[in-house]
């Protein structure tokens, strides 16, 4: 009994990290209300804590119990973003076992982003646009990373690329606007305009002009696609995207194959000569 008070009077960090006995019926109620409450799905649940659905599923089971961290990110979410139902935060760590420190969760919850699914999905298809247009083709992801040796691994990279639902940091959304050259700040303004509905475009960091216009790619055929605004946007990246495929393979024949040189006509049975 002392040891659990000395614990609840001592830091945060050693709080938060103080098991009790947990209480699995009290804390799939509690889920299932915040749930109801916040109108929030099992995907979404698994989004905020930055978990897959299934786990979601167990959860909601009791079969075991909820990561310290899956459950913090969660919780601080809530706290952030949804605060109609925070005031069940501190009582839904109890419930799993956990002595909660809020003022801790909350704060690591300020340095991280919850997307919806359809946000991030379209985020990553442009980094997977941005990554093509720096030479670097489909399928080419890896050595992609390890030539700029970013501050995110791999795995993060191929994360943010396929769109998955996590809790993003702060500076892995930061680290991805370095490794893609891209404006500083970009990534979480792309990701706030699709969210607030807007169109956004994404922003390079060296195609910006004086007066702040929107970026615009080198490569003339590619702003002649992106510029067909009778287009839906899906057609446009995809018609983009394509194009890339296409002239990196014709990049890629004509550097194992480089084409015979042209012979002029022979006469009067000859032999063909090289053209000039």
């Amino acid at each position: 009994m002392r040891l659990l008070e000395h614990a609840l009077d001592g830091p945060d960090c050693y709080r938060a990290r103080m098991h009790i006995p947990r209480d699995p019926a009290r804390f799939r109620s509690l889920l299932s209300k915040i749930m109801k409450d916040a109108d929030l799905g099992q995907q979404d649940v698994a989004t905020l804590a930055g978990i897959s659905r299934p786990q979601v599923s167990r959860w909601l089971s009791g079969d075991h119990r909820p990561g310290f961290d899956a459950l913090q990110r969660f919780t601080g979410a809530l706290q952030v973003s949804y605060p109609q139902v925070a005031g069940n935060a501190a009582e839904l760590m109890q419930a799993a076992g956990y002595v909660s420190a809020p003022t801790e969760t909350v704060a690591r919850a300020e340095t991280t982003r919850i997307y919806p699914p359809e946000a991030l999905e379209r985020y990553g298809h442009a980094l997977e646009l941005r990554r093509r247009h720096l030479k670097y083709p489909y399928g080419k992801l890896r050595k992609f990373v390890s030539d700029r040796k970013p501050e995110i691994s791999y795995r993060t990279a191929s994360r943010l690329e396929n769109g998955e639902p996590h809790a993003y940091p702060l500076s892995t959304l930061a680290s991805a606007d370095d490794l893609y050259e891209l404006a500083p700040g970009a990534s979480v303004r792309y990701l706030d305009a699709l969210v607030a509905g807007a169109d956004p475009e994404l922003e390079v960091a060296d195609r910006r002009g004086p007066d702040g216009e929107p970026p615009r790619y080198a490569d003339p055929d590619l702003q002649a696609i992106w510029e067909m605004t009778n287009l839906d946007e899906n057609v446009r990246l995809g018609i983009i995207i394509h194009f890339l495929g296409e002239k990196a393979e014709r990049e890629a024949r004509l550097a194992h194959n480089p084409p015979e040189p042209e012979l002029e006509e022979a006469e009067n049975g000859d032999e063909p000569v090289r053209a000039g």
